[in-house]
C-alpha cells in the first residue's frame, strides 16, 4: 500500500463500529475522528469521502453532524475498506520512469510484477476473511485488558 489511506479507514471505521456496538450517538464528526487518527480533519473527511462513495459510511453536516457506518459490520471485511480508499490497486512501482536505455530500468517492473501480482492476491484473500465488527471487539478487548491492568497496577501502588 503507498500510503495510510488504508490504515486510517480501518481506523475511521473501527472507531464507527465500536460506537454502534455501544449504541452510543448516531454520528461521530470529524473532527473527533481526527483526534482518534491523530491526524488533520481535513485528511479524515477525505477519506470519509472515499468511504461513503464505496456505500460504508453515512455523513450528514450541520451542527449536530458527523459520520456513522453504514450496514452490518459484520459483513463489512477489510478488503471491501481496502478497495475504497486503495481502489484494489496498491503501487510497488515508484511514480516517475526508470531509463528505458538500462537494462535493468527497462525491465525492473516487468520482471517484479508476477511476484506482486501473488502478493497482492495474498493480501486481498486475507483481508477478506476479516470484517470491521472483528477488529473493533479485538479493539474494545484489548482496551479492557489494559484498563484491568491499570486498576490492578493502581492497587499495588496504594499498597506501597
Amino acid at each position: 500500500m503507498s500510503n495510510s489511506r488504508f490504515a486510517v479507514a480501518v481506523h475511521i471505521l473501527a472507531g464507527l463500529t465500536i460506537v454502534k456496538i455501544l449504541n452510543k450517538e448516531d454520528s461521530v464528526p470529524s473532527e473527533r475522528i481526527a483526534w482518534s487518527v491523530g491526524t488533520n480533519p481535513v485528511v479524515v473527511r477525505r477519506i470519509l469521502g472515499q468511504l461513503r462513495k464505496a456505500g460504508l459510511v453515512a455523513s450528514s453536516s450541520g451542527a449536530t453532524g458527523g459520520s456513522k457506518i453504514q450496514g452490518d459490520p459484520r459483513e463489512i471485511t477489510l478488503l471491501d475498506i481496502y478497495r475504497a480508499v486503495e481502489n484494489g490497486q496498491a503501487s510497488l512501482f515508484p511514480r516517475h520512469t526508470p531509463n528505458p536505455s538500462c537494462p535493468v530500468g527497462a525491465n525492473v517492473f516487468a520482471a517484479v510484477e508476477p511476484a506482486f501480482n501473488r502478493a497482492r492476491l495474498a493480501l486481498q484473500q486475507a483481508l477478506a476473511k476479516v470484517t470491521i465488527e472483528e477488529i473493533a471487539r479485538e479493539i474494545m478487548e484489548l482496551y479492557q485488558r489494559e484498563a484491568a491492568q491499570n486498576a490492578k497496577n493502581r492497587t499495588r501502588m496504594t499498597r506501597i
